[in-house]
């Protein structure tokens, strides 16, 4: 799978460190195994922690989460998952928020790929909690966008995977502003303006932050002609040829150089 192996080469960016056998981490109802066990850090989280900690504050509990969410997002078949499945189990009252704090800081320095396998790795433990798919799909179009013209496999399939998230999410969250705006994105890369059009009109009557509402404005102007063409030429493939030249013919004037 493609994804999988975009993902996988972002191992690179962890450090593992190995906890002995027995200790707790302060945890309750759990124990390390009694073989020890290699856990991941991110590196560049780690680094900073050493600048601005002590020694026997460098390695927290947290930090140990965010690592194994980065690590399972990039290697869901690590040979270690089940262990740290265990230890995750244990943590489930921090998981979530672990996993929000890391991806969101991320995203605010633009590291994009990151944080979606930051939220990838939640998504192996909690594949139907929908805000992080949700989440999820955001960064995979992001990283996308972040790719421009290269890789072209590797974005049709981010795109794909990002589609799949969004319409699995889609009639439990109609009302969710974000999902309707990266659904629109997908619709748009489709080439299916209609749908997009209709996505971003419905998330523009739900939306109240006038940041957000100009970004789907200037989203809907830019296919507006992409999409009155796609309506004319279905209105004609359906025979109602008049209704759809109603629409095709103030498009030649507007746009000359599309027709041949």
């Amino acid at each position: 799978m493609i994804i999988n192996a975009w993902a996988k080469q972002m191992t690179k960016e962890l450090t593992f460190i190995q906890l002995k056998a027995g200790i707790t981490l302060g945890i309750a109802g759990y124990q390390v195994p009694k073989e020890g066990l290699y856990v991941p850090l991110v590196t560049d989280f780690l680094a900073e922690r050493i600048k601005q900690y002590s020694e026997d504050q460098v390695i927290t509990v947290p930090s140990i989460l965010q690592g194994i969410l980065f690590l399972l997002g990039a290697d869901p078949e690590f040979k270690y998952r089940i262990q740290y499945e265990e230890l995750c189990r244990h943590t489930s009252d921090q998981l979530y928020s672990v996993a929000l704090e890391a991806a969101r800081n991320l995203e605010n320095n633009r590291e994009f790929s990151k944080a979606a396998l930051i939220m990838r790795g939640y998504n192996v433990f909690h594949p139907k909690h929908d805000q992080a798919a949700i989440m999820l799909a955001g960064y995979y179009i992001r990283v996308t966008d972040a790719l421009g013209s290269a890789s072209k496999e590797l974005r049709e399939s981010l795109m794909l995977e990002s589609l799949q998230l969004l319409e699995n999410c889609y009639s439990a969250h109609q009302n969710n502003t974000i999902l309707l705006y990266y659904l629109g994105r997908v619709y748009q890369w489709q080439k299916y303006f209609l749908k997009a059009e209709i996505t971003w009109k419905l998330a523009l009557q739900k939306i109240s932050d006038e940041d957000q509402s100009q970004l789907i404005r200037d989203r809907l102007h830019q296919i507006e002609p992409y999409a009155r063409y796609e309506e004319g030429y279905q209105l004609i493939l359906k025979g109602k040829n008049r209704k759809g030249l109603e629409l095709l013919i103030p498009l030649q004037q507007r746009l000359p150089n599309w027709w041949n």
